[in-house]
């Protein structure tokens, strides 16, 4: 008999603690997981997922698909065990130790919609787990947000006051997503859709967790940092990123000397980061005034 990993149990409780009357449990051969009603019979089986659509995604241990499903566009992102037998042994670990990735966004993205934040709807989370060659597979599949991404929209804007509105608007959700008590793991533009009406909506929430109670300040920064690092190469010479930091801070009920001393504590944080891009990169990037 098939070795189950620990983690399992972790997802018999999330089933059970965050059951949702349109999601229902899916089983396919040694896969588990969690799929939307009325996509069970088209996402079925897990061996046709990683064919279906085209590549835009493709790294040593995941693959990101886009499928124009007959229920609609999806992103199906398939997670497989790395290379070496070093990795293959750590992920392993991990696994038997964390309920799967695939289930932790679907958890994370459930709780964003229910706090009414803006992110892909997840569809199917599924995982199979073997101690045999310490294989481990995984499929999460969301439904496409029909937006264009932000750091698009940044990139290819050459209007101030275009530039402006949109860097507002960044500010502004990611404060909501902050004041409903969730930190985005890698908060950057390339990472966020934006619609007509200037709404952010989240993308890429592997990493996305509640608000610690000890570190939210930090983790607040570093999510203003990681924004903000990354707009700021796209912006045109000269450009600053203070509609971003006036938005952020716009309903912010603190003392003004709490909020001065933050934000020149985020100004000193971003200007690190910049520098450490810079090396990561190997080009200038812009100095902050």
């Amino acid at each position: 008999m098939q070795e189950l990993p620990g983690s399992i149990l972790l997802f018999y409780l999330m089933i059970e603690q965050f059951e949702h009357p349109d999601w229902l449990y899916y089983r396919h051969d040694n896969w588990r997981g969690i799929v939307r009603q009325g996509w069970e019979e088209l996402l079925g089986d897990p061996g046709s997922l990683g064919k279906q659509g085209q590549s835009v995604n493709d790294k040593p241990d995941r693959m990101v698909r886009r499928w124009e499903s007959p229920l609609g566009n999806v992103y199906i992102k398939h997670i497989y065990s790395p290379n070496s037998f070093s990795e293959r042994l750590l992920t392993y670990a991990k696994n038997r130790l964390r309920p799967p990735r695939s289930l932790q966004v679907w958890h994370i993205s459930e709780a964003l919609l229910e706090e009414g934040l803006r992110c892909p709807k997840p569809l199917l989370g599924a995982f199979n787990y073997s101690l045999f060659g310490l294989d481990s597979e995984e499929f999460l599949v969301s439904a496409e947000i029909a937006h264009p991404l932000l750091n698009k929209r940044l990139n290819n804007s050459s209007s101030a006051a275009e530039i402006a509105e949109l860097l507002a608007a960044a500010g502004k959700g990611i404060r909501l997503l902050h004041d409903k008590g969730f930190v985005h793991g890698d908060c950057l533009p390339g990472n966020m859709c934006i619609d007509p009406e200037n709404n952010l909506y989240f993308l890429d929430n592997d990493r996305t967790a509640r608000l610690s109670l000890l570190g939210a300040r930090r983790e607040r920064l570093r999510n203003l940092v990681q924004f903000a690092s990354r707009a700021l190469p796209l912006l045109p010479d000269n450009t600053t990123i203070d509609d971003f930091v006036q938005a952020y801070y716009l309903q912010d009920q603190r003392r003004n000397a709490i909020i001065e001393k933050e934000q020149q504590e985020f100004m000193r944080m971003l200007e690190l980061r910049l520098r450490q891009l810079e090396r990561e990169i190997g080009r200038k990037l812009p100095t902050l005034k």
